[in-house]
């Protein structure tokens, strides 16, 4: 979709007579624009979907493993964030199992939030396919950055599946 757009000084002298400048944007359809969070803590929840609308992305919250398998299989999303409690935590092995099961029936972009530095957890979310491991995430920008890049990714996985393929 092309927006026009007033045109510079500078663009004035490098277009033919007659011509607009046309500023290409990149618009993507609602349905891309939704996310599943699922978070065992509700303040992590808050700032995560905080971030998620910065960026344009509507954010569905789950609080518990159980209510997050259930809205893996009721909304078709592009993006689903996972956002692990300590390892210790009793909640811990369900959520692990749920994230196993929801990468299993949804082909979205995953993304794991471990709660610190744990290189077995990371090698199981790489083993899982995540798009993304992040072993610990607090600041505001880094998130905001993290719904930046998975509208990029899925902006450029859509392209890609448009492209004809070329016969040999």
């Amino acid at each position: 979709m092309a927006f026009t757009s007033s045109t510079t000084n500078v663009a004035k002298h490098l277009l033919p007579a007659g011509k607009q400048h046309v500023v290409e944007r990149v618009v993507a359809p609602p349905g891309l624009l939704r996310c599943l969070i699922v978070s065992w803590s509700e303040q992590r929840a808050k700032r995560l979907q905080s971030a998620a609308a910065k960026e344009a992305w509507k954010a569905i919250s789950c609080s518990d493993a159980q209510q997050f398998l259930r809205n893996v299989f009721q909304w078709k999303v592009p993006l689903t964030l996972i956002d692990l409690p300590q390892g210790d935590s009793a909640d811990y092995p369900e959520l692990q199992d749920a994230t196993a099961k929801a990468k299993r029936a949804s082909d979205a972009l995953l993304v794991i939030c471990g709660a610190g530095e744990d290189p077995e957890e990371e090698l199981w979310a790489r083993q899982l396919g995540a798009w993304s491991y992040l072993p610990e995430v607090s600041r505001p920008a880094a998130l905001e950055w993290v719904f930046s890049e998975a509208r990029k990714a899925l902006a450029k996985q859509a392209a890609n599946q448009a492209e004809p393929k070329e016969h040999l």
